[in-house]
């Protein structure tokens, strides 16, 4: 998600990209958020209700609450050769 974060930083946007890796062992899931804006952020925390929610691996589907924090009108967006 860092390449996100950069992406909006050449756009002349102030940003935050931090992972949160949790006690699990190696190759467990992570979960990794940025914060993007016209300003500068203040807040130093992580994301609790995203606007958007990328899933890089859809097989986090089936064990994973990927929506948890994501309101009605949030938009997912899921790496799948599904439509």
């Amino acid at each position: 998600m860092l390449v996100i974060g950069e992406a909006a930083l050449d756009t002349g946007k102030y940003i935050q990209a931090f992972p949160e890796y949790g006690p699990e062992r190696a190759g467990a899931p992570i979960r990794a958020f940025n914060r993007i804006s016209d300003s500068p952020i203040t807040i130093h925390s992580s994301v609790t209700g995203p606007d958007i929610v990328i899933v890089i691996d859809p097989t986090l589907l089936l064990s994973v609450d990927v929506t948890e924090g994501l309101g009605d009108k949030g938009i997912l967006l899921v790496n799948t050769d599904k439509s």
